[in-house]
């Protein structure tokens, strides 16, 4: 929705997306939850090991088993 507000109004995009206004303003300054942060967090554990070549299955099943401890 961002992009398009170049564009067109809230109220126009809003209606595209069948949205109200104030739903739309209240998930825009809403603040992640815990399991989106979760998520998030347990992403960026994955791509560490993706990155550094870190493959070993014990390894990566102890540090995911401790993620999800977050």
């Amino acid at each position: 929705m961002k992009k398009h507000r170049v564009d067109y109004s809230i109220d126009e995009i809003c209606a595209c997306f069948g949205v109200s206004r104030s739903g739309y303003y209240a998930w825009l300054h809403r603040k992640p939850s815990q399991r989106h942060q979760n998520r998030q967090h347990l992403d960026n554990r994955v791509r560490l090991h993706s990155a550094n070549g870190y493959r070993s299955p014990v390894n990566f099943e102890a540090d995911f088993k401790q993620s999800l401890a977050f």
